[in-house]
C-alpha cells in the first residue's frame, strides 16, 4: 500500500488545501465552510422541504431524459417520493396532535442521517477516487490520461458500459451492500438473522421506549381544546354510548363519526363496528379504546404496552409528570406562535 510522508501527528490530520476559490452566497469561503454549508443547509430544511426538493430534481430530470423506459422509471420514483411525502402531510393534519407526530418522525430522520452522515462521506470518497481515475478527464494528457487506468482494471480504453458497472460495483462493496446487510436483506428477500445490538443501540432503544411510554401517558390523560376538554377515556366513554344507542354496527359508527369526526381513527372505528351487544367481547371497553388510541398517536405498538392494571397504576402515579409534560409542550406552542407572529 502507498503511503505519503507526513510530518504531522497521526492523532491530527493537516488541513486540506484547496484546488479552488470556493463561494457562498457570494462570499469566498474555505473548502470546509463551503461543504459545511451544505450539510447545515440541509439540516435546517424542513423534511417536507427535502422530499420536495427531490420530487423536483427527479422531475427535471425526467425532462431530460431521451428513452422512453428510463423516463418511465424515473417517473415511478419520482411518483413514490411524492406519495412519501403525501403520506407525511396526512400525518401532520389526520388528528389533533398530528403535527407532533410529524415532528417526531422529521427528529428521528434527522438522528438516522446524522449518525450514517459521516461514514457515508468516507465511503464516497474512494468511489470518487476511482471515478477520478477512470472517468474524471482530470488525470493529464500527456501522462495517457484515463485510458491507462482503464485498461489497467481491465475495461474497454474508451468509457463504456463496462466502466459504468466496474464504479456500480464499487458503489455495492462500499455502501449499498452494508446497507443490504444491516437490513437483513438476501437474494430471494429472505431476512438473515438479526444482528445482536451494541449497548450503545440497546441503550437508545431502551430511552427511545421510555420516552414512547411517556407520551402514550401524556395522550392518555391529554384534554381535547374542541371536544370541551375531554380526554381520551371521556371521548370514547361517549362514544360508546353513542354507538349503542344508534343500534351498533354501521349505524352506530356513522353517528360515532357524525359526533367525533376524524379524531377518532379509522382502524379503531372499523374495530368499534365489530362490537355488537349479542356477542360483546368484554375486552373491548371504553378503556381499551383509549389506551390503542393514545399508543397510536404516541407511535408506539399497542401490543407492546404493559397489562391494562399496570398502565392504570402508572397513570396514577404520574399526575405531576403529565401536568409539567403539559405545560412544557403548552409553552413551547405559545413560543412558536409568538415568534410567528412577530415574524408576520
Amino acid at each position: 500500500m502507498l503511503k505519503e510522508k507526513s510530518s504531522q501527528s497521526n492523532n491530527a490530520a493537516p488541513s486540506y488545501k484547496s484546488k479552488f476559490d470556493w463561494e457562498r452566497h457570494g462570499e469566498p469561503v474555505s473548502y470546509s465552510e463551503f461543504t459545511q454549508g451544505i450539510i447545515d443547509s440541509y439540516f435546517h430544511n424542513p423534511l417536507t422541504g427535502r422530499l420536495d426538493e427531490l420530487i423536483a430534481y427527479l422531475e427535471r430530470r425526467g425532462n431530460e431524459l431521451k428513452g422512453k423506459k428510463a423516463r418511465q422509471t424515473n417517473a415511478e420514483l419520482a411518483a413514490r417520493v411524492r406519495a412519501i411525502a403525501a403520506e407525511l402531510e396526512k400525518i401532520a393534519s389526520h388528528w389533533d396532535s398530528g403535527d407532533e407526530m410529524a415532528a417526531d418522525i422529521a427528529e428521528d430522520v434527522d438522528w438516522y442521517v446524522e449518525e450514517a452522515l459521516p461514514g457515508h462521506i468516507h465511503k464516497m470518497l474512494y468511489q470518487l477516487t476511482i471515478e477520478g481515475l477512470v472517468v474524471s478527464g482530470w488525470t493529464g494528457i500527456q501522462n495517457g490520461g484515463n485510458e491507462k487506468f482503464r485498461l489497467a482494471a481491465g475495461l474497454p480504453e474508451k468509457p463504456s458500459q463496462q466502466t459504468e458497472k466496474f464504479i456500480m460495483d464499487i458503489h455495492a462493496a462500499l455502501i449499498a451492500d452494508p446497507r443490504k446487510k444491516s437490513m437483513g436483506i438476501k437474494a430471494g428477500g429472505y431476512r438473515e438473522r438479526p444482528r445482536s445490538m451494541s449497548a450503545k443501540n440497546k441503550a437508545r432503544k431502551k430511552a427511545g421506549s421510555a420516552d414512547c411510554y411517556r407520551m402514550f401517558l401524556y395522550y392518555y390523560k391529554k384534554q381535547f381544546p374542541s371536544f370541551n376538554n375531554k380526554t381520551l377515556q371521556s371521548i370514547w366513554t361517549h362514544a360508546k354510548c353513542i354507538y349503542k344507542r344508534n343500534g351498533e354496527g354501521k349505524a352506530g359508527r356513522e353517528a360515532v363519526e357524525a359526533k367525533y369526526g376524524t379524531l377518532l381513527p379509522v382502524e379503531l372505528l372499523n374495530e368499534l363496528e365489530t362490537v355488537k351487544a349479542v356477542a360483546r367481547d368484554a375486552t373491548k371497553t371504553p378503556t381499551y379504546f383509549a389506551y390503542k388510541h393514545a399508543a397510536m398517536l404516541a407511535g408506539i405498538s399497542f401490543k407492546k404496552l404493559p397489562a391494562t392494571k399496570t398502565i392504570a397504576r402508572a397513570i396514577q402515579k404520574s399526575e405531576k409528570e403529565l401536568r409539567d409534560l403539559h405545560a412544557m409542550l403548552d409553552s413551547t406552542k405559545h413560543m412558536e406562535g409568538s415568534q410567528d407572529s412577530q415574524n408576520k
